[in-house]
């Protein structure tokens, strides 16, 4: 099934007004709309910021985080195996990442330089600091908050037969190793 289903249901669109397509880059997707091709978009950030620089005829009409709440704009992950055997680098790592989550938060305008220089010409300043401004871009360390967030993802992934039961966040996520670093 495709994921974007997922989010549709969940925020109550038929899914017969719908027709979901491959993931693509801002590029196909700008001349995928501007050519009546491609009607709508499910997209991370920047690609969204991206699209409404280029001129891109789009309005926001849901956020995911309007059917699964504190969802964070991205996460730290490690496998069991490598956090087991390499507890001071695991948490080393985590330290950094709180850090520099930290950093995005407090000075998004200086991060959003950061990030421009990082990824080149394909990202101005200005652009990264759009998308760092908006609510899709809202990075967190801290597993805690997103806990019902994930239950409620986890319910939804099951209801659609994407899983063949519901995860629960405290089998997704360990809030121990951030009370470690905080």
């Amino acid at each position: 099934m495709d994921p974007a289903y997922l989010w549709l249901d969940a925020i109550g669109v038929p899914r017969d007004q719908v027709q979901p397509s491959q993931r693509q880059g801002s590029q196909s997707i700008r001349t995928q709309v501007r050519n009546d091709i491609l009607d709508g978009v499910f997209q991370p950030e920047p690609t969204l910021a991206k699209l409404v620089e280029a001129d891109v005829d789009l309005t926001e009409v849901a956020w995911s985080g309007s059917a699964v709440s504190n969802l964070p704009g991205g996460i730290m992950v490690v496998r069991d195996g490598f956090r087991e055997d390499n507890p001071e680098l695991t948490k080393a790592i985590l330290e950094k990442h709180v850090k520099a989550t930290e950093f995005l938060t407090n000075r998004p305008g200086d991060a959003a330089s950061i990030v421009s220089d990082t990824f080149g010409e394909g990202l101005s300043t200005s652009l990264a600091e759009t998308a760092l401004g908006k609510k899709t871009a809202g990075f967190i360390t801290d597993p805690r908050p997103i806990t019902e967030g994930l239950n409620a993802l986890g319910e939804i992934m099951a209801e659609n037969g994407v899983s063949s039961e519901s995860v629960p966040a405290n089998e997704i996520v360990d809030p121990s190793l951030y009370v470690d670093v905080a």
